[in-house]
């Protein structure tokens, strides 16, 4: 390595007018040294002057191997290949390897060989192939694999880049280069053993080398610990508002050592301090005073997720979540213009409960242009989609896979009809850029299949870390490496606990620790990571004038310590955070007025002979809760379905009542029952359940599979043989009834309703019946709002006599009836009138039908009425709903009691 010899920034910007080339650690550094050589340029009142050439040195390893083709083309020369073919022949090679038998993630262990082949080549790890030393099955596999590899590429003439910079310190040996004059490095301090023998190839060839000089401030430190970390954040963030209000000119810079795992809460933190003005609306990044300089993976912007959704729907069935994604992008053909109609759509398709929607019941849907969520330019869309998947061949090379996902990105309409934004555009910029990586795996994947090329595209997209180009602010906030060779007025470093600074050592797995350790290798051991922190900090310490040192002293219930580090910084000034001024985010939505508060529990009122949408549901929710009842029959809010994975309470209660309508609708009495053989019986129950499942599968295709339907169909029978059993024990009965629609009015609100069942006893009478699939007790009739009143509200309507009102608890393993009837024994298990608990202070029958007449028609009152209080009857009323957003009963910290037990 050449004796290191130091030049002022003013000296490196005269060499670089002179033609000096700089070399610096990272693009980053790139960027602002060119910045600060256009300032500098500008001061002294040039108006033009030549681009300085300033890249990171990997970039200037891959303008050398392309330089010795343009100056040697006569003569045969390595191929490089790129990280991504690079890549998918580390997958190959670890896929047909004995090795990988157990392996469960081969893309993350071809990325860790990947590296370990890196440092294995940067540090001449060739020469250290001691077999005491190479002993486990993970360094023997990587020695197998590294060995097919090097073959493999070297037999094709090709390169990868971990061999370039040791080739090109060969080409300028050679003279197939011309050694540049003067060379600059800035923040190269920790280069490996063949960054360093280029360089003492350059220094022998004349080549004169020379190291920007680091900042030699003095800063005043104040060290600040902070109760937990949202405090840190908040107190930084406030500071850096009271920066930029103060001083207009200065340059801040905010440090997070593990701003990757943090990200998001300082960008929520930072955003609700520096722009309290957007607490309803979400701020677009170019418009942030700050820039966080950490790029996420390219597949984690909204534009990119919003295309491997779109390729997704090359799938079928779809998944319920791509529908939803794709319905609800902005990124998409008459997104804008048909918005309510997709939201209608989507409602639509949620309804059915599938998981899994067929591709061409969503285009049956979308094209449907009779009803409201007809979305015919969807429907286009999708049409063509269609019509070009299915031209598309089985297998061809990735290059053609890359332009036919771009044409049916195209066919679709991304990223839609939108105005981009200039981080959307570059975002787009950035895709098409990994498109053309698809395309350039021609070499190692000669042909493939479409949905093993979209993974590829994936993995790129994952693999892709992306930052837009960022605007021109004075506040950055980075991570620890991309901020050591910046300069910053103020800086503010948080978060340095002992867990997070220094980070703990990260050795590859397929290189022999203590060889990494030996040869002090990157991530190798605590020592290594404590002397790079160590550096790190002294450096970014030097690039500043005033610095404040931040850690929190809890996580939770963990305490936490402060980084050993900042014991060894002299002239540390301990300090509490003052009071920093906190803006108000609702300041400036009212200027010079208090906030009002009211409470409104009046909707307005129904016009009378008004019919009810929902049934018996409305007078069910008007006892639950009266909130509810107006939310969900009047304004029809309701949270939108959920998928379920087979068939979920709701639709097994439907298909049960199916079965056992289908059963009596041909058994229609006790004493046919009765004379049923055992075979008939079966065969009966059979062909009812039968008809049910039908109906269920024309609902639900995609879950009832014909294996799923001979589950149900077992299922079903047993319930029911269950069910008939308990059936054949009553008194004889004719059944009556079955799913009875009536229109009735109580103080004047319309209903429909439905009977599940009416029988009809010996003498006359009638048995009212309710079947239900859970657990249901006769309290529910008799509370001061009755939360079951279908039943009370059947038996008050009932032009005939009713002898009983029972639910029938249809149940595997606990089939009953629960119920009421005027003397015991109607049915089995359940009691008369006069020996019920519940009853006990009724003189007679019609005074507990009047009873219940009074409860409902109060009930009807109060809908009618409009009356809309949050008054949830029990615990359970808010447990199973929906609607605590709208209503936020649980801001009002209304205490709930338990029920006492029900009494069956």
């Amino acid at each position: 390595m050449p004796q290191t010899h130091y030049l002022s920034e003013k000296d490196v910007f005269q060499a670089l007018e002179e033609g000096a080339l700089l070399l610096t650690v990272n693009r980053r550094l790139s960027r602002s040294l060119l910045q600060r050589f256009t300032s500098h340029q500008a001061s002294t009142g040039r108006t033009a002057w030549e681009t300085p050439d300033i890249l990171p040195l990997s970039s200037w390893i891959m303008r050398c191997m392309e330089e010795i083709t343009y100056h040697h083309p006569d003569v045969s020369h390595p191929l490089p290949i790129t990280r991504d073919q690079e890549l998918s022949l580390w997958e190959d090679i670890i896929r047909q390897s004995p090795h990988s038998r157990g392996l469960l993630h081969l893309e993350e262990t071809a990325r860790q060989a990947a590296r370990a082949w890196t440092l294995f080549e940067q540090w001449n790890l060739q020469d250290q192939q001691d077999p005491a030393l190479w002993s486990s099955p993970d360094h023997r596999a990587f020695l197998e694999w590294s060995t097919a590899f090097r073959d493999y590429t070297q037999g094709r003439g090709w390169m990868e880049e971990a061999r370039h910079t040791r080739h090109v310190a060969r080409m300028f040996e050679k003279g197939c280069l011309p050694c540049p004059a003067h060379l600059v490095l800035a923040g190269l301090e920790n280069l490996s053993p063949v960054q360093e023998h280029i360089l003492d190839v350059l220094d022998g060839l004349g080549c004169k080398i020379n190291h920007l000089e680091p900042a030699r401030n003095d800063p005043a430190i104040t060290l600040m610990p902070l109760a937990d970390r949202e405090q840190e954040m908040r107190t930084c963030a406030l500071w850096v508002r009271t920066k930029l209000e103060s001083d207009h000119e200065q340059r801040i810079g905010v440090v997070v050592p593990d701003l990757y795992s943090v990200r998001q809460e300082i960008i929520h933190t930072f955003d609700a301090v520096l722009h309290p003005d957007t607490a309803f609306e979400p701020l677009p990044p170019e418009k942030r005073a700050y820039d966080l300089s950490l790029g996420r993976p390219l597949s984690g912007y909204p534009l990119i997720r919003s295309a491997l959704h779109l390729l997704d729907l090359r799938l079928d069935p779809l998944p319920l979540e791509t529908v939803s994604a794709v319905l609800n992008s902005p990124f998409l053909k008459g997104a804008k213009s048909e918005t309510p109609a997709r939201s209608g759509l989507e409602t639509l398709l949620r309804k059915t409960r599938e998981p899994q929607i067929s591709f061409s019941f969503l285009l049956d849907k979308a094209a449907d242009s009779s009803k409201s969520w007809s979305c015919l330019v969807l429907a286009r869309s999708l049409k063509a989609f269609q019509a070009r998947i299915k031209e598309l061949p089985s297998t061809q090379p990735p290059s053609a896979w890359a332009q036919d996902l771009d044409l049916l990105l195209q066919d679709l309409g991304w990223p839609g009809d939108i105005t981009l934004s200039s981080h959307e555009y570059q975002t787009v910029q950035a895709f098409n850029a990994c498109l053309k990586r698809l395309a350039g795996l021609d070499r190692v994947m000669p042909s493939t299949g479409m949905s093993q090329a979209t993974q590829t595209l994936s993995r790129i997209l994952n693999e892709t870390i992306f930052q837009p180009e960022p605007p021109e602010v004075r506040v950055r906030i980075m991570g620890m490496l991309e901020a050591e060779s910046e300069s910053f007025d103020e800086l503010w470093i948080m978060g340095l606990t002992d867990q997070a600074w220094p980070q703990s050592p990260e050795p590859s797995p397929f290189l022999p620790v203590s060889l990494q350790k030996h040869l002090d290798m990157p991530r190798s051991s605590p020592q290594h990571e404590l002397d790079y922190a160590r550096r790190i900090m002294h450096r970014l310490l030097q690039n500043t004038s005033r610095a404040i040192l931040s850690y929190p002293c809890r996580e939770e219930d963990l305490e936490l310590l402060p980084s050993p580090l900042l014991r060894e910084i002299s002239g540390l000034e301990f300090n509490e955070p003052g009071l920093l001024p906190d803006p108000d985010p609702w300041a400036g939505l009212s200027p010079g007025e208090q906030l009002k508060y009211f409470q409104n529990e009046q909707a307005p009122p129904l016009s009378q002979a008004s019919r009810a949408p929902g049934g018996t549901g409305v007078l069910r929710s008007q006892a639950l809760c009266p909130f509810q009842a107006f939310a969900r029959h009047r304004m029809h809010a309701r949270s939108l379905e959920e998928p379920v994975v087979g068939l979920g309470p709701p639709e097994r209660g439907i298909i049960m009542h199916a079965a056992l309508e289908y059963f009596w609708q041909s058994c229609r009495d006790q004493a046919a029952l009765l004379n049923l053989t055992g075979d008939r019986r079966l065969q009966m129950i059979d062909q009812a359940v039968d008809q049910a499942i039908r109906e269920m599968h024309s609902q639900r295709p995609q879950t009832m599979t014909s294996r799923f339907q001979e589950l149900e169909r077992e299922r079903l029978q047993d319930l029911l043989q269950e069910w008939l059993a308990l059936e054949e024990q009553r008194q004889p009965f004719q059944v009556q009834e079955l799913e009875k629609r009536s229109n009735i009015s109580i103080n004047g609100l319309e209903l429909n309703v439905v009977a599940d069942r009416m029988d009809r006893l010996e003498d006359g009478r009638l048995v009212v019946i309710d079947y239900k699939s859970g657990r249901h007790a006769m309290s529910e009739w008799f509370k001061k709002r009755p939360v079951e009143p279908q039943v009370p509200l059947y038996t008050l309507f009932c032009p005939e006599h009713v002898a009983g009102v029972y639910f029938g608890v249809v149940r595997k393993g606990e089939c009953a009836f629960v119920g009421l009837g005027q003397e015991d024994g109607i049915v089995p298990g359940c009691k008369g009138f006069a020996s019920h608990k519940l009853t006990s202070h009724y003189q007679h029958w019609d005074e507990l039908l009047q009873d219940w007449k009074k409860s409902l028609e109060k009930l009807a009152q109060e809908f009618m009425q409009g009356q809309a209080r949050v008054d949830p009857e029990s615990p359970n009323a808010c447990r199973q709903c929906d609607l605590e957003s709208i209503c936020r009963i649980f801001e009002t910290g209304q205490p709930f009691t338990q029920e006492p037990p029900d009494v069956t």
